[in-house]
């Protein structure tokens, strides 16, 4: 399961499992998050969201709060490295607000 959870200069991306000798709870550990190509830090601050496919691919989208577009990214390997974050609102009066990431099938 991942999650975005916010710090206090950037939200980050955070995998909770449990591990095989565990019998209860959650072991959060923190993944790598995509740069914004806007300029904030990770994931900015404004309505991240991450999802996964049945493949186990990982993909994360965002608002960055530098230029207020909407981003996405994907990662292949549970996010130690991602794609280059791709523009995907068109809206020139950047207005765009709460993206939502959807999983589907492997592709």
């Amino acid at each position: 399961m991942y999650e975005v959870r916010t710090a206090p200069d950037h939200e980050r991306i955070w995998k909770a499992s449990v591990a095989p000798d565990q019998r209860t709870g959650l072991v959060f550990t923190e993944v790598n998050a995509p740069t914004s190509p806007g300029g904030s830090i990770g994931l900015g601050r404004l309505f991240s969201d991450v999802a996964t496919d049945s493949a186990g691919n990982l993909y994360a989208v965002w608002v960055d709060t530098a230029n207020n577009n909407v981003y996405l990214s994907s990662s292949i390997n549970q996010g130690t490295t991602w794609t280059t974050p791709v523009q995907v609102n068109g809206d020139p009066a950047n207005s765009n607000v709460m993206p939502w990431a959807i999983r589907g099938a492997q592709e």
